[in-house]
């Protein structure tokens, strides 16, 4: 139940006790404490144009290879999620990438417009 008596400068929102706090969902790229993930870089539309020349000039390390240092790339659509293994081609208007779905990789080729969020993530201390 909302109370939404637009008169109050507050707006109250009830927990609703028929879903079970076990079935919050917390988004993988919103890293709680001691999560073994520690977020080093990200960037985000508009502050950054995501094109070819932004990930050849950041990216290099992820291109044909994924780091040996723990690293790893996030790329974040408006609908989905891809931890990338490592990037298979840089073209003019898109990348290709390697990443797991369940026990194989698969690859998908992402327009840059399509990109919302770029993230490096560090699962080693």
């Amino acid at each position: 139940h909302f109370d939404l008596d637009h008169g109050e400068e507050e707006t109250h929102l009830e927990a609703n006790s028929q879903i079970p706090l076990a079935a919050t969902t917390f988004l993988p790229h919103h890293t709680l404490k001691g999560s073994a993930a520690n977020v080093m870089e990200l960037y985000r539309t508009p502050e950054y144009l995501f094109d070819f020349a932004f990930f050849d000039q950041f990216f290099e390390r992820f291109i044909n290879a994924q780091p040996s240092d723990g690293q790893t790339l996030v790329l974040r659509t408006h609908d989905l999620e891809y931890t990338v293994h490592y990037i298979s081609e840089l073209a003019p208007t898109a990348l290709t990438i390697i990443y797991p779905s369940g026990d194989e990789w698969l690859e998908d080729t992402i327009e840059y417009k399509r990109l919302e969020e770029v993230e490096v993530v560090c699962s080693k201390p």
